[in-house]
C-alpha cells in the first residue's frame, strides 16, 4: 500500500471568479431543465386557456394636437419648440385627459349608450346600485379602459379606448378627444378672463401706492425743510472755504510759536554774555534791532576788552526782544482765537452738512420706492393693455387631428403570442424559484462546500450499491474491481487508509439515516486496512437495526460469543469483527457498556476500531474519552444533510469536532459525483 498523506482534491484556482459562476450557473440551469421546461409549459398552458376564455374586445383610437401655450399665460406667446415643451406640457395634458372631471364630462354625452353595459350591476351585497354608485363605477370603467399616450416628440396625443361593443370604443375614443377640445377652450377662455379681472385689480391697487409714495416724498420735503440741491451746494462751498482759513491761522500760529522761541534763545545767550554772532530772531525788515545789532558787532571789534560797553549794548538787544516777544505772544494769542472761532464754526456747518445728508439719503429711499411702484403700474398697465387688445373669446390650436372609426377586428393578442409570452414568462419564473432554491438549500452535495465551510478533508464518494461482503474474506477484491465507481470507491478507501494508518488508536465511523451505505462503507474500509497489514477492530455500532451484521454475516464463518450482547468472528488475519447476537434481543445500553469494555479491554493492542451505526451517537462522548480516539469519521448521505446542522451538531459535539479528519458522501452515483465535485480526481498509484 502507497503510505502517503490523504489527498485532498482541490479545485483549480487559476479559473476567474466570473467563470466559475458562469459555469456553476449553465450547471445549475442544465440539472433542472426539465423543472424549467416543465414551468414554461404549464405558465405557456396557463396563459393560453385565460386568452381563450376571454371574451373578443376591439380597440379604437384618435388623435389630437394640443395648444403649445397651455404652459404659458394664454397670452399670443410664440409657441416653444419639441425640447422646450417635453414633459412640462405634454404630459400635464395627458393628466387632465385622464382626470376624473373629463371622464364624468364623456360620461354626460354617452349616458344613453352606457346603460345598457350597466344595466346588471349590482354592488358587494348584491343590490342595484345607487346612482353615486352606478356613476363611480362608470368612471373607474373608463379609466380602466382608457389609454393616452403621446405621439414621438409632438405635441400630438393618441387617445385609445378598449371595449367589447366597438362602436362603443370608437364613440368614446372620439367623445373624450372632443370634450377635451371642448374643455380646453372654456379654459383658456376662463384664464382669460381672470388674468384681465387680476390685471385690473392689481392695476387699481398699484395706482393706489404710487399716489401714496408721491405723497409721502413731498410730505417728507415739508416736514424736513429739506434744501435743494444748490443749496446744499453753497454749505459744501462754504465749508471749503472755512477750512481754507483754519490752514492759514493754523499755519501763523506754528509761526508765532517758532518765532518766540528764537527770542528766547536770543535772550537767553546774550544773558550768558556770550558773544553772539547773529540773533535767531533778526528780520530784514527789523531795522531798529538790526541797527542794535551792528551797533553790537562794531563795538565788539573796536574795543573788546571794554565790557561795560559791551554789557550795555546787550542791555539795549535783550530790551529789543522782550519788545518783540511781547508782541509775538500777542499775534499768538489772536491766532488762537481766530483758530477757536473758526473751529466753531467749522463744527457748526459739519453738523448742517450731516443732517442735510440724512435727510437726503432718506429722501432718496423715499423717491426709489415711488419710482419702483410707477414701474410696477407701468408694467401691469401695458400687461393689461395687451389683454384687452387680444380677443377675449380666443380659439385655442388644440384640435382634432384623427377621428376613431368602429374597429371590424378584435384587438386580442394572438395566441402564438400569448403562448410564446406565457413559455417565456414561465421559463423566467422557473428560472428565479431554482436560483432561489439553490440558495436557501444547503444539503451537502458538493466536496467543495465542505471544504469551505467545514475545513476537512473530502475523502470521497461511496456508491450506492454494496459490494464489500466478499472482500472479508479475500481484501484482494476490491483492487480488481475494474468498473468506474469500483476505482472510485477504491481510491476513496485508500486516502482514508492512508489517514488510519498515520496514527495508532481508535477511529469511529458514523452516518446517520444510510444504513445501506454505511455498512458497506465500514465493512470496506476494514478489509481494506486490514489487508494493508493494519490490525482492524470491525463494530457493529447498531444493535437495532443490524445492518453490518446483516451484511457481513454470511461471509464470517464461525462466530464466537463474547457475552450475552455481543458475538465475535474473525474473517481473516487482522480483522476482528464485533456483532450483535443474532438469536437473541439486545439492550442498547447493554450493549454500549459492552462495546466501551471492548475497547478498554482491546485499546493497549494499538489496532485501528472502525465503530458502524448511529445508535451509539449518545455516548459517543464517553467511548471518545474511555478509548482515547484520535480521529473521527463521518459518511453523509448525498444531499440529505444540512450543512448548518452539522455545523451546529459539531460545535455542540467539542470531542468530534476537534478530532474530524475526514468525510465521506454515500449514495453518490457517478453522474452526481462529476456534477457536483468537477474536482479531477489523483490518480492510483
Amino acid at each position: 500500500m502507497n503510505h502517503d498523506h490523504p489527498i485532498t482534491p482541490g479545485w483549480r484556482n487559476d479559473v476567474p471568479d466570473f467563470a466559475v459562476l458562469v459555469r456553476r450557473t449553465f450547471g445549475t440551469l442544465r440539472r433542472k431543465l426539465p423543472v424549467l421546461a416543465l414551468g414554461s409549459v404549464l405558465a405557456g398552458a396557463l396563459a393560453t386557456g385565460l386568452a381563450l376564455s376571454r371574451p373578443d374586445y376591439y380597440y379604437a383610437s384618435s388623435a389630437i394636437m394640443i395648444d403649445p401655450r397651455l404652459g404659458g399665460s394664454g397670452d399670443a406667446a410664440a409657441a416653444p419648440t419639441i425640447y422646450l415643451a417635453d414633459a412640462l406640457v405634454v404630459d400635464s395634458e395627458i393628466e387632465v385627459l385622464l382626470s376624473d372631471r373629463l371622464l364624468r364630462r364623456v360620461l354626460e354625452k354617452l349616458a344613453p349608450e352606457l346603460q345598457g353595459a350597466f344595466a346588471d350591476a349590482t354592488n358587494a351585497d348584491g343590490q342595484p346600485l345607487t346612482p353615486q354608485e352606478l356613476q363611480e363605477a362608470q368612471v373607474t370603467w373608463l379609466s380602466k379602459n382608457l389609454t393616452v399616450e403621446r405621439q414621438g416628440n409632438t405635441f400630438v396625443i393618441v387617445i385609445g379606448f378598449t371595449a367589447e361593443d366597438p362602436k362603443i370604443a370608437a364613440d368614446v375614443a372620439n367623445t373624450v378627444a372632443q370634450e377635451y377640445v371642448v374643455f380646453q377652450q372654456d379654459d383658456s377662455r376662463g384664464r382669460v378672463e381672470k388674468e384681465a379681472t387680476w390685471l385690473s385689480a392689481e392695476m387699481t391697487r398699484l395706482s393706489g401706492e404710487a399716489r401714496q409714495a408721491a405723497a409721502a416724498v413731498q410730505k417728507f420735503i415739508v416736514d424736513n425743510d429739506v434744501p435743494p440741491d444748490g443749496q446744499t451746494g453753497l454749505v459744501g462751498a462754504t465749508m471749503t472755504d472755512l477750512e481754507q482759513e483754519i490752514v492759514a491761522e493754523q499755519r501763523n500760529l506754528r509761526s508765532a510759536t517758532l518765532f518766540m522761541a528764537q527770542i528766547e534763545t536770543d535772550i537767553r545767550r546774550l544773558k550768558n554774555e556770550r558773544v553772539v554772532g547773529d540773533l535767531l530772531s533778526l528780520r530784514p525788515d527789523n531795522t531798529a534791532l538790526t541797527r542794535l545789532m551792528q551797533q553790537y558787532k562794531d563795538a565788539v571789534r573796536s574795543d573788546g576788552s571794554n565790557q561795560a560797553v559791551i554789557s550795555r549794548m546787550a542791555q539795549q538787544l535783550m530790551a529789543e526782544l522782550s519788545n518783540m516777544k511781547e508782541a509775538a505772544e500777542a499775534s499768538k494769542e489772536v491766532a488762537e482765537a481766530n483758530l477757536a472761532k473758526l473751529d466753531a464754526r467749522h463744527a457748526d456747518l459739519q453738523a448742517e452738512l450731516s443732517q442735510i445728508a440724512a435727510t437726503q439719503i432718506e429722501l432718496g429711499n423715499l423717491q426709489r420706492e415711488s419710482d419702483a411702484v410707477k414701474e410696477q403700474q407701468r408694467r401691469v398697465m401695458e400687461q393689461l393693455q395687451r389683454n384687452q387688445s387680444q380677443d377675449l373669446y380666443i380659439v385655442s390650436d388644440t384640435r382634432v387631428i384623427d377621428d376613431a372609426v368602429p374597429p371590424t377586428s378584435p384587438a386580442n393578442p394572438p395566441l402564438v403570442l400569448v403562448l410564446a409570452s406565457g413559455m417565456i414568462g414561465g421559463l423566467l419564473l422557473a428560472m428565479a424559484w431554482v436560483f432561489v432554491r439553490a440558495q436557501t438549500d444547503d444539503r451537502i452535495r458538493s466536496a467543495q462546500t465542505l471544504r469551505e465551510r467545514l475545513g476537512v478533508t473530502y475523502l470521497g464518494a461511496v456508491p450506492p450499491k454494496p459490494f464489500a461482503p466478499a472482500a472479508l474474506a479475500e481484501p484482494g477484491v476490491l483492487a480488481r474491481v475494474t468498473s468506474a465507481e469500483g476505482r472510485e470507491f477504491y481510491e476513496s478507501l485508500r486516502r482514508a487508509g492512508v489517514a488510519l494508518r498515520h496514527g495508532k488508536g481508535a477511529t469511529l465511523v458514523t452516518s446517520p439515516r444510510d444504513e445501506a451505505s454505511r455498512a458497506m462503507l465500514t465493512a470496506s474500509l476494514a478489509a481494506f486496512v486490514a489487508s494493508h497489514g493494519e490490525k482492524v477492530l470491525l463494530v457493529d455500532g447498531d444493535p437495532l437495526g443490524r445492518r453490518l451484521g446483516a451484511l457481513v454475516r454470511p461471509r464470517l464463518g464461525d462466530v464466537q460469543v463474547l457475552n450475552p450482547v455481543m458475538d465475535l468472528a474473525t474473517p481473516s488475519e487482522n480483522l476482528t469483527v464485533a456483532l450483535a447476537s443474532a438469536d437473541r434481543p439486545v439492550d442498547p445500553a447493554a450493549y454500549s457498556a459492552a462495546v466501551r469494555a471492548l475497547l478498554a479491554a482491546r485499546q493497549a493492542q494499538g489496532e485501528i476500531v472502525i465503530i458502524d451505526g448511529p445508535a451509539l451517537s449518545a455516548t459517543v462522548d464517553e467511548i471518545i474519552a474511555e478509548a482515547q480516539v484520535t480521529r473521527v469519521l463521518l459518511a453523509l448521505p448525498f444531499g440529505k444533510v444540512s450543512l448548518n446542522l452539522l455545523e451546529q451538531i459539531l460545535d455542540r459535539n467539542e470531542p468530534v469536532g476537534k478530532r474530524l479528519a475526514g468525510v465521506f458522501l454515500t449514495e453518490v452515483g457517478p453522474r452526481r459525483l462529476r456534477r457536483h465535485d468537477p474536482a479531477q480526481r489523483p490518480k492510483l498509484v
